[in-house]
């Protein structure tokens, strides 16, 4: 009977001590939310929406910080985590800016993640991205599939050389590299095949083998939009 009861004594003590915590939890006052991010300080909006919510017990807190950052576009996932005296420590990841898009008109960007949804509206950017003609599309909503590819073109294309300028027209998306070339994307296809082309045609344009068919100095534009590049 006594080697039952030392077995059963150590479940016991996990019990009572869960339901402890659980009552205590339930009736103690969270008065303070904080929210540190992957850049250190919190996003803005996310910031300003937990620091309304205080004031209730631990378990409501939490569901109050559920309904605050599930519908929040710039968050990606989160975790929380009690600290005493009376405070939820909130960690979030944030979704990162990759892309830009700016409108011809209007001092703004918009600024998008990697699967092209829009994050936020700022009056600047220094993102890779494309000017459009029509107006920006909202935070929350994704770009066109064109406006996507056009971005993930002009992302590309900074990696091979300095973009100047890209501009997302009806007949494709002009490029100006730092060099003064401009180049002609198509607005859909093959993105690595279009990449690839691109980085070939620009390797062969640096050399200055005499018996290469082409030159720099006499190339000014490529055109990509084609299954034969042409060069002018």
């Amino acid at each position: 009977m006594k080697k039952k009861i030392r077995k059963m004594l150590p479940i016991f003590l996990t019990v009572l001590l869960f339901v402890l915590v659980f009552f205590a939890l339930r009736n103690f006052e969270i008065t303070e939310v904080g929210c540190r991010s992957q850049y250190g300080k919190c996003n803005f909006e996310v910031k300003s929406k937990l620091e309304n919510i205080k004031g209730c017990n631990y378990f409501s807190c939490k569901r109050n910080i559920n309904e605050a950052l599930s519908g929040s576009i710039i968050v990606d996932k989160y975790n929380y985590q009690f600290k005493l005296p009376s405070k939820i420590e909130v960690n979030i990841v944030e979704k990162k800016h990759k892309y830009s898009i700016k409108n011809v008109s209007q001092n703004r960007a918009a600024q998008i993640d990697s699967e092209g949804l829009v994050l936020d509206i700022r009056e600047e950017s220094n993102l890779p991205g494309i000017v459009i003609q029509d107006d920006l599309p909202d935070p929350g909503e994704k770009v066109t599939t064109e406006e996507y590819f056009s971005l993930e073109l002009v992302y590309g294309t900074t990696k091979i050389q300095s973009v100047t300028k890209a501009f997302f027209e009806s007949d494709g998306v002009y490029v100006e590299l730092e060099d003064g070339t401009r180049v002609i994307f198509p607005r859909q296809g093959d993105r690595d095949l279009i990449l690839g082309t691109l980085t070939l045609i620009l390797n062969e344009l640096k050399k200055e083998d005499v018996n290469s068919r082409i030159s720099e100095r006499q190339v000014k534009e490529i055109d990509l939009r084609y299954n034969n590049p042409i060069l002018r």
